[in-house]
């Protein structure tokens, strides 16, 4: 049927036909689409709307800016969570307030500025200079065009023009820095004592009552994610290497066309011997290893057997067994003195003592191989492969275009494409979205939630997921989101009841006994009452490792009593424990008796706190003054 209808497509007869297609969609369908293809808006600021689709695209940008930073400790699931998606909404009103301010301010950037900047990007640059190629791959990575991503990097530059400004009028006097040295710098004596729910009279059981009650009031945490289970076609240049025919008349035509790729530069082998000289060393040990190198020279050069003398005397662990022999190498290999010496010389000079970053080196031209154009022989592991790869990329652009219009004609089934293509249908376990986009792409993973796909049971349109890798997906097997009935997960309910119920009932008591003690009550006497034991410090810092953190972080957060009494306060320490913390003694520095030694340390942190402090305000005076409306329910 397509093939008859691609046959009868041409002529005066199939643009009439279109016309009248174009005609009728014209007058009785255009406000029909207009109204179904209408923006979805997920927030207004000051007038200014943002559709759905912005939102999704700067959420995106934002993941695979998270991921490139991340790599391998990047955590998928996180992104799947309300609290990322309602950040991302933030992040993006902030965007379209601050594009408005800077628009109202006249504050511009220029293309000098724009390319200046990505030019000295380090990230875009490859020894040292910059890389067109790491550039455009970079920017693919983060989900940008390049056109887009210099729109980006202007506005984040008059964006950082305003921060600047802001941030300039950060000072810190230098009374100000002595006071945060001084406070820094204080001690406080700390009593505390840490228990749990052992300590306590034994709790009874929980009735089902109470853990139906909990399960009731808690079920959403106990929600199983959707999933489903993709089958997929996989087409990629690797695998298609594999199906590459050779014989080796083809290669070696190959090889005959392509001879200046198989080139080698020259390489040389050298023996040597390291006498070490320490980091820090002493003039006097610098010139005794010179000495000793020199005599060693001298001694090789008489003729004695220059392997023995490196076997003998050479601190160079890693060659001195093989009698200091380096094997062939090229430039860029060797430290620079190292190399330097050994290509300025001729086979079987020996050289004078060499000074490098580990000593000093007696070194021996051993052999070279000059460069030159490989022989077949030599190169026919990289002339098969260069082979391979060639016809597969050249296999793989006509397979990309024959995989889509087989999975677009037969929507309903990949058999008919994987059959045509010899390609194999995999299938995947049952995977959650995070985990989809952890094994493929984030873009697979929308592919496979997209409605034809998901609901209709229609093949995906081929999603190309790397530069030589191309999938298409259809749903094998899906299992909603549900929450499940409380016998299957019985035992994890009642142990979260059962630590919930012992986490409240150690923070009643601890704050029951902080209250008891804050009202004058004798320590000992309670402590001894509930069988608790208090730990008594003195003259504690801000940075001890003797102590909890969680208490010292409480100790510290205290103001202590003007009448000089002991401060008591509590803190959750871990899932069920609990602390109970006695401050007392806060001892200040003289200011003049301070050590100063950090404080221009201090002076950094101080600016760079109290910059963040006032862009902080900065944007929320923004806000306050600007009529903001978000709406998060349409994410």
């Amino acid at each position: 049927m397509l093939q008859l209808i691609r046959d009868r497509s041409q002529g005066l007869v199939v643009g009439v036909i279109v016309f009248f297609i174009c005609l009728t969609f014209a007058l009785f369908g255009v406000q029909q689409y207009l109204d179904s293809q209408s923006t979805v808006v997920v927030a207004e600021v000051n007038g200014t709307e943002i559709g759905l689709k912005e939102y999704q695209e700067a959420f995106q940008q934002l993941r695979q800016r998270a991921q490139a930073m991340l790599g391998e400790s990047f955590d998928a699931a996180q992104w799947s969570s309300s609290e990322a998606k309602l950040s991302a909404l933030d992040y993006v009103v902030n965007e379209a307030l601050l594009r408005q301010t800077v628009d109202k301010a006249n504050i511009r950037a220029s293309d000098i500025q724009v390319a200046s900047y990505i030019r000295n990007s380090p990230q875009f640059q490859q020894d040292g200079k910059f890389s067109e190629p790491r550039y455009q791959q970079a920017v693919r990575n983060i989900g940008f065009s390049e056109q887009g991503f210099e729109q980006q990097v202007r506005q984040d530059l008059v964006v950082n023009q305003l921060r600047a400004g802001i941030g300039a009028s950060a000072l810190v006097t230098a009374e100000e820095l002595l006071r945060l040295e001084q406070l820094r710098q204080q001690t406080r004596d700390i009593g505390y004592v840490i228990f749990g729910i052992e300590s306590l009279a034994e709790q009874p059981s929980p009735t089902s009552d109470q853990i139906a009650a909990y399960f009731a009031e808690n079920t959403e945490n106990y929600r199983i994610e959707e999933k489903i289970s993709v089958s997929y076609l996989d087409l990629s240049i690797d695998s298609l290497m594999a199906q590459v025919t050779i014989n080796e008349p083809i290669l070696r035509a190959y090889y005959d066309t392509n001879q200046a790729n198989y080139v080698k530069n020259e390489q040389r082998n050298a023996n040597h011997i390291l006498i070490k000289v320490a980091k820090g060393a002493s003039e006097q040990e610098e010139e005794s290893a010179r000495e000793r190198a020199t005599q060693l020279r001298a001694i090789a050069a008489k003729g004695s057997d220059f392997e023995a003398l490196a076997k003998e005397h050479s601190d160079d662990i890693g060659s001195k067994n093989d009698g200091g022999e380096t094997g062939f190498f090229g430039l860029g290999v060797m430290t620079p003195e190292f190399e330097t010496a050994v290509f300025a010389m001729s086979e079987g000079d020996i050289s004078e003592p060499v000074r490098s970053e580990f000593g000093f080196h007696v070194i021996r031209l051993k052999a070279i191989s000059p460069s030159g154009i490989k022989s077949f022989e030599d190169a026919r592991s990289e002339v098969e492969l260069s082979y391979r790869r060639e016809q597969a990329e050249s296999l793989f652009f006509e397979q990309a275009e024959e995989l889509g219009n087989l999975a677009y004609e037969h929507p309903d089934s990949l058999d008919v494409v994987a059959e045509t293509l010899n390609l194999a249908i995999k299938r995947t376990d049952p995977l959650s979205r995070s985990e989809i986009a952890l094994m493929f792409s984030e873009q697979v993973t929308e592919a496979a939630f997209e409605p034809e796909v998901l609901l209709e049971g229609l093949n995906s349109a081929p999603i190309e997921i790397s530069n030589n890798r191309i999938v298409v997906v259809r749903i094998a097997e899906h299992a909603p989101s549900r929450v499940p009935a409380l016998d299957d997960v019985l035992a994890v309910v009642t142990k979260d009841f059962t630590d919930t119920r012992a986490r409240d009932v150690v923070q009643a008591h601890g704050q029951t006994l902080v209250e008891r003690l804050t009202k004058g009550e004798d320590l000992t006497s309670v402590m001894s009452e509930g069988g608790l034991k208090w730990e008594q410090l003195e003259g504690v810092t801000q940075d001890s490792s003797k102590i909890n953190r969680a208490v010292l972080r409480t100790a510290f957060k205290s103001v202590s009593r003007s009448d000089g009494k002991v401060e008591y306060a509590g803190v959750p320490i871990g899932i069920s424990d609990f602390a109970i913390v006695g401050i007392s003694n806060v001892v200040l520095p003289p200011i003049d008796q301070l050590s100063t030694s950090e404080i221009s340390q201090l002076r950094r942190e101080a600016s760079v706190a109290r910059s963040s402090g006032n862009w902080f305000d900065f944007m929320e005076l923004l806000k306050s003054d600007s009529k903001i409306e978000t709406y998060p329910d349409r994410l």
